[in-house]
């Protein structure tokens, strides 16, 4: 009985030390179908409470520090910014695409919705409801009436983003940031599992990308293929003048844990037409357009201008092993980097011996 009692005291304890995420939406159904969403799910690790009146939310978050506020658009924007919270997403009524709000926030500097919401989806409902409201710039929104999946899955993108991402971001070699390499010339050393396990690693500080450039990637065994898109699509995007990168990245990104990824390019023709000073501008872009401070790249031997793109690199692991064989192939890539003047490779380079391959 008292183990019990101890038990639920250290559970209750936990419990509190989680952050606070706070619903508030007149449609009470609704709200508790998405709490119940995001209670079931690992990833959202808050605790989350639910409100229909807005008034004892504001007298509620007196008392509570909430660390995440999700509160629908039947609520005055006067009556939503007294609300304390550290963070706040709109539920908003309004059915219209990320890429079209953008364009006309950069037309007008404002967002009007005019649709009829016609459906709710995965057990959210609620009644059907008509919006004019003008929606504010400064507030991040999500639409309401979507799968609950798809709106945890758009508001943990947007918690994940950091701050700094306002900020003009320097990558240094002193920061677990920036662009890292992962390179052998020693094939099948486990050279893939190496890279993804730094990614993960880094990827539970901030927010990490993890691309594939190798010719035969086999990432199959590592990572599940996404449908809607892949490196390919990555590069074409890269390749338009558009303000909406940032954007249509997301669309391309799956996640392995705390590592975001794109599927590498399915067909190795494609790979090696690639241009060095291709690569090198998408990356650029991914760098100053996304939320990715650090992006690593796990490198093939078949992709143009690679010892160029190591140049760029802030960090690059090159793994080998103890065995003759592969330390002999280390040491010709090294007199290779040398004899055709790209020395700093070697200065940004950590070599990772292995008494045998990484799994």
């Amino acid at each position: 009985m008292i183990l019990q009692q101890n038990r639920e005291a250290l559970e209750r304890q936990d419990a509190l030390k989680r952050k606070l995420l706070a619903i508030c939406d007149s449609e009470s159904v609704y709200a508790k179908n998405l709490m119940e969403c995001f209670s079931q799910s690992e990833d959202m690790g808050y605790r989350v409470r639910v409100f229909s009146d807005a008034g004892q939310l504001f007298q509620y978050g007196k008392q509570h520090t909430i660390d995440l506020l999700l509160m629908g658009d039947q609520y005055p924007e006067e009556m939503r910014g007294k609300i304390p919270a550290k963070q706040r997403i709109l539920l908003t009524r309004v059915e219209e695409s990320a890429e079209s709000r953008l364009e006309k926030v950069s037309a007008s500097g404002s967002v009007t919705g005019k649709k009829e919401a016609e459906k709710r989806s995965e057990g959210v409902s609620g009644k059907r409801s008509e919006v004019s409201e003008k929606l504010p710039t400064s507030e991040r929104w999500v639409y309401k009436y979507q799968a609950a999946s798809k709106i945890l899955q758009e508001i943990l993108v947007m918690i994940r983003e950091p701050q700094k991402q306002k900020n003009e971001r320097k990558l240094t070699q002193t920061q677990a940031e920036g662009l890292i390499g992962v390179y052998s010339p020693v094939h099948r050393i486990g050279k893939t599992g190496f890279a993804l396990k730094l990614g993960e690693q880094l990827g539970e500080e901030q927010p990490v990308l993890y691309l594939n450039l190798e010719e035969y990637a086999g990432v199959d065994h590592y990572l599940p293929m996404k449908e809607d898109g892949n490196l390919s699509d990555l590069l074409y995007y890269a390749r338009q003048e558009d303000a909406l990168f940032g954007l249509r990245i997301g669309k391309l990104v799956a996640q392995r844990g705390s590592l975001d990824y794109i599927c590498p390019m399915p067909v190795t023709r494609d790979l090696r037409k690639v241009r060095a000073e291709e690569w090198l501008e998408l990356l650029e872009k991914i760098r100053h357009h996304t939320i990715y401070q650090t992006v690593i790249l796990d490198l093939g031997d078949s992709i143009q201008g690679l010892f160029e793109i190591l140049r760029h690199c802030d960090r690059i692991y090159s793994p080998v092993t103890n065995e003759a064989g592969a330390r002999e192939k280390m040491a010709q890539y090294v007199d290779n980097v040398k004899r055709l003047g790209y020395e700093e490779i070697l200065e940004h380079t950590i070599q990772e011996v292995w008494e045998k391959e990484y799994r």
